[in-house]
């Protein structure tokens, strides 16, 4: 059996060394940077994470880590709010629908709060992001009119199948499955093509 090793708080200058190499090559929100700071914590002294219900000391490696987070939030390095509103246009442009989006960043550490005032910003932007999200992911996956005029029947279970696993309603789906061609799947985005 191998002899336990003190743990030694890492010290607050090489945490903040750490952090700004991170910033630097990943950028990221602060939960993101938590998590950094704590593999290299692990790394250097084998330490662990404190539960969720533990509070850190501020002589311990979590209160340390804390403490870096923090200032690198006051100091604008770290912007979850910007952070998120940029994720967010970024999965909207590669067809996630807003109720993905608002999971993905919540998976990524980000509060419900921040999460959901990026969605809305999204919304707010966009006259239906929703169908901006479906046809970007169409578009991306050849489905529907996106696919080659012969395959597209022998295809539709399978698009219609995709587009729902991947969050569209059906309704909507079916509509732009129905498209002819991809300039009438485009016109449902200037809300034109009333006629299916």
């Amino acid at each position: 059996m191998k002899p336990s090793k003190k743990q030694v708080p890492l010290s607050l200058a090489s945490l903040e060394q750490r952090a700004a190499w991170y910033l630097q090559q990943y950028g990221g929100n602060s939960a993101a940077l938590r998590r950094a700071l704590w593999r290299h914590a692990r790394r250097a002294q084998s330490a662990e994470p404190p539960g969720p219900a533990e509070q850190p000391e501020t002589g311990s490696t979590a209160g340390r880590i804390e403490a870096v987070v923090r200032r690198c939030q006051e100091a604008g390095l770290v912007n979850d709010e910007a952070w998120a509103l940029s994720r967010a246009r970024r999965l909207l442009a590669r067809g996630h629908p807003p109720r993905r989006i608002r999971q993905l960043l919540s998976a990524a550490g980000v509060s419900q709060a921040t999460a959901g005032q990026a969605v809305d910003s999204l919304v707010a932007d966009n006259p239906d992001p929703q169908l901006q999200a479906m046809l970007s992911y169409a578009r991306r996956r050849h489905l529907g009119p996106y696919r080659p005029a012969h395959q597209r029947e022998e295809r539709r279970k399978r698009d219609l199948g995709a587009l729902l696993r991947a969050g569209f309603p059906f309704a909507l789906a079916t509509r732009l499955l129905d498209a002819p061609d991809v300039q009438r799947a485009e016109a449902l985005l200037e809300g034109g093509w009333e006629g299916y």
